[in-house]
C-alpha cells in the first residue's frame, strides 16, 4: 500500500532529471564495491557449503529428520535463549551428506 508520503517521493523523484539518478546509482555502486560486498556474496556460497557438512550441521538435520525441525531448532538454539530444557542426543552418529 502507497502511503501519501510515499506517492510524494515518487513525484519529486519524477522530477529530478534521469542523468543525475543514473550519476547517483554509479555513485552508490561504487559505495557498495568499495565495501567489498561484491567479495562478501562471493564468499557466501563457499562458506555455506563447507558449514553443512560439519558435526553440528549434520546433527541439526539428522533431529529435524526424526524429531522435526522445531525441534531441531529447540535444540540449537536452547542454550542461547537460556533454556532449560532441550531435545535429547541423537541416538547415532550423524551421517554425512553432501548437497
Amino acid at each position: 500500500m502507497i502511503t501519501d508520503s510515499g506517492r510524494d517521493t515518487a513525484r519529486a523523484m519524477l522530477r529530478i532529471p534521469g542523468s543525475q539518478h543514473a550519476a547517483m546509482k554509479m555513485i552508490v555502486n561504487q559505495a557498495v564495491e568499495a565495501i567489498g560486498l561484491h567479495h562478501t556474496l562471493r564468499l557466501g556460497p563457499i562458506l555455506d557449503g563447507l558449514m553443512r557438512n560439519t558435526p553440528d550441521a549434520l546433527r541439526f538435520v539428522e533431529i529435524a529428520a526424526g524429531q522435526g525441525v522445531q525441534a531441531a531448532i529447540e535444540r540449537r538454539d536452547g542454550p542461547c535463549r537460556g533454556a532449560t530444557t532441550a531435545a535429547p542426543p541423537p541416538t547415532s552418529a550423524p551421517t554425512r551428506r553432501t548437497w
